[in-house]
């Protein structure tokens, strides 16, 4: 027996054994008392809706002469009617005025010198056939690599021999049969006595009273309307956190003798011509 086997014994199991059920007995007759819920049940007579009697149209025998408030107030407007005139024809007359333009005037064409397009040319190497080594060739030479070593593999040679002993799983294993269970559902058996008392759901359960609903506010918002900045005074905010210059830029060393100068950021800047 190897140390395994010894040390690693299967425990002693309990049997579970399952309490026999109660068979279900039905009642036999006719149920002749009142359950729970028909007996705390009361019926509620509700009173029919009061629908008021359409009122009777009495319409009169007599012509009406006058006026009606709509046709009083709605009139047919006089309305002009809409007359298309004929549009002149425009006319171009030739120009014969003794002046310029203040465009004409100030306007001054300027002919810009124009170079001519220069023709590139592509200059061929001589036909002469080159008895020297390039400097790429002489640079990039190739390298005397060594050969790879190759090692042989190991080969497993099964062997011929018999075996006669077991294998650890053969030896270690060991094979337990299993009791199949099969689950019987029990059954609800109704008592046929009436029960007089009241349930403790019944004596626990309080009715909350529900929540009003919720009502559709139709109220008008108040909305930011952004204005312009008109005050005459900076906030808090921007007044501490301004731009504020440097002690000494990098730079101002190499524009010494420049024309460049110190803005509010402490930064040097070259000035720009005016143009």
């Amino acid at each position: 027996m190897t140390t395994q086997r010894q040390d690693y014994r299967p425990w002693p199991l309990t049997k579970i054994e399952q309490r026999p059920h109660e068979p279900w007995v039905s009642s036999s007759g006719k149920f002749d008392g009142l359950t729970t819920n028909k007996a705390a049940f009361q019926s509620f007579t509700v009173p029919p809706r009061l629908a008021p009697e359409p009122r009777k149209y009495l319409r009169s025998v007599a012509k009406f002469e006058g006026v009606s408030t709509h046709a009083a107030d709605y009139k047919a407007w006089q309305i002009a009617p809409f007359i298309v005139h004929q549009t002149n024809q425009r006319h171009i007359y030739e120009e014969d005025r003794d002046f310029k333009s203040t465009t004409a005037a100030t306007y001054v064409g300027h002919q810009p010198p124009r170079e001519p397009i220069k023709v590139q040319t592509y200059e061929r190497p001589p036909p002469l056939k080159l008895e020297s080594v390039t400097t790429n060739r002489e640079a990039f030479q190739k390298w005397p690599m060594p050969p790879k070593l190759i090692s042989p593999k190991n080969h497993l040679a099964a062997s011929s021999g018999p075996f006669y002993g077991l294998t650890t799983y053969n030896d270690t294993f060991t094979p337990k049969s299993i009791e199949r269970k099969v689950k019987v559902r029990s059954h609800y058996a109704m008592k046929p006595t009436k029960f007089d008392a009241t349930s403790t759901h019944r004596a626990d359960y309080t009715g909350e009273p529900c929540a009003s609903p919720k009502v559709l506010d139709f109220r008008p918002r108040a909305r930011y309307i952004p204005t312009e900045d008109d005050r005459d005074f900076l906030t808090t905010t921007k007044a501490q956190h301004d731009e504020k210059p440097l002690p000494l830029c990098k730079v101002a060393e190499l524009m010494k003798g420049k024309e460049a100068e110190l803005r509010k950021d402490g930064h040097m800047y070259l000035k720009v011509a005016n143009a």
